[in-house]
């Protein structure tokens, strides 16, 4: 599902772990085509049997549409993968749940609990005992410090550094480069070093 920026760079973490991929569903075929996928046209014009004997990832970078399509695949009674791109660090003791994508050289250290359709992108450092929501978006190099948690739809922009045991609340937006050092509420925009929240 999606074939654009990120879900190119999906599509190449799974080609790191050897999984073949069929094609893709998109409302429009992509002028551009560096895997050679098959076109599928859009996933609701799918009869309802095609999902339960299919599994699907999901490329979409963006939360709610990510999560709208999940859901969907889900109702259906589709199979959502779990990729963890082959450099991946990954502790044994974490739990990481349905339809997660853990990109390249991302590290997830002991202890660290993630939710559905989560996007740890590249670089991220997730250390030890955070807590992370479903259908968040840790973007490339953030560092989230021990014991932090984040809620349900928030994006954490590249480069931003959590300190640890702070929590963040859903549907939050922390911008790239910020330094958060105290506890943000949900539904709010956050950015700076140190982070303050500038809209609500």
């Amino acid at each position: 599902m999606g074939y654009s920026g990120h879900g190119r760079v999906l599509l190449d973490a799974v080609k790191s772990i050897d999984l073949k991929v069929e094609g893709y569903f998109q409302d429009t075929a992509n002028h551009e085509n560096p895997f050679s996928l098959k076109y599928m046209g859009n996933e609701s014009d799918c009869t309802d049997d095609f999902f339960p004997k299919s599994k699907f990832i999901i490329g979409i970078g963006d939360n709610l549409i990510r999560s709208k399509v999940f859901q969907f695949i889900k109702n259906k009674k589709g199979n959502i993968e779990t990729v963890f791109h082959s450099t991946a660090n990954i502790s044994n003791l974490v739990e990481i749940k349905e339809g997660c994508f853990v990109n390249t050289y991302a590290i997830i250290q002991v202890g660290a609990k993630i939710g559905e359709n989560t996007i740890i992108n590249s670089g991220a450092i997730v250390e030890h005992d955070c807590r992370i929501g479903a259908h968040v978006h840790i973007a490339p190099g953030v560092t989230l410090c021990g014991n932090v948690s984040v809620g349900d739809y928030t994006f954490i922009g590249a480069g931003a550094t959590v300190i640890e045991g702070v929590t963040i609340g859903s549907n939050v937006m922390v911008g790239a480069g910020s330094v958060v050092h105290r506890d943000i509420p949900d539904n709010v925009i956050s950015v700076g070093v140190p982070s303050k929240i500038i809209s609500k």
